[in-house]
């Protein structure tokens, strides 16, 4: 059983525009990506915060005095590359920013809720065993995030395969 938890820490949850994230959405998503991993058991939470949070969590957990997009930690103890683990359990949480996201996404004209998916993407990516520390790494991660965002039809997907497939041109 896959069980995914979501938890926004605003007490009103989503309220601004483009800032409406729809559950069901970021479920199907990790879904996918947790299954296709061959994980049948999986418990997986995400902590959509702010800034500051987000700052206070990093310097907490990486040592670095800044907010960033997305934190992964693998829970279980069975933590490890790839499908070395298919098909047992999964335990993970993902912490998200969703004031990182509203900007990503104005600044590269898309949703916010869009953005959030995919910093979800590439945190889950991260606890099935994707590292993007190396160029190929991080162009294999690139292109799963694209596979996925793709189908849950988040409307980046196809401008983030333009910029992934760009920067591979051009960073040979």
């Amino acid at each position: 059983m896959i069980e995914i938890d979501i938890l926004d820490d605003r007490p009103e949850g989503p309220s601004e525009a483009g800032d409406a994230y729809r559950p069901d959405r970021i479920r199907r998503l990790v879904e996918r990506i947790v299954t296709d991993a061959g994980y049948r058991d999986a418990e997986i939470s995400i902590a959509i915060v702010d800034d500051a949070r987000m700052r206070a969590l990093n310097a907490e957990y990486l040592g670095h005095d800044y907010s960033t997009d997305v934190l992964s930690f693998r829970l279980d103890s069975e933590a490890g590359g790839r499908a070395a683990n298919a098909g047992a359990r999964l335990e993970g949480e993902l912490i998200v920013c969703r004031d990182t996201a509203r900007r990503g996404a104005a600044a590269c004209g898309w949703d916010a809720a869009d953005e959030l998916l995919l910093y979800i993407a590439h945190g889950t990516l991260h606890l099935i065993g994707h590292d993007d520390a190396t160029d190929s790494g991080r162009l294999a991660m690139r292109r799963a995030e694209t596979e996925y965002l793709g189908r849950i039809d988040a409307r980046l997907g196809e401008v983030h395969e333009a910029t992934w497939r760009r920067v591979a041109i051009d960073d040979p």
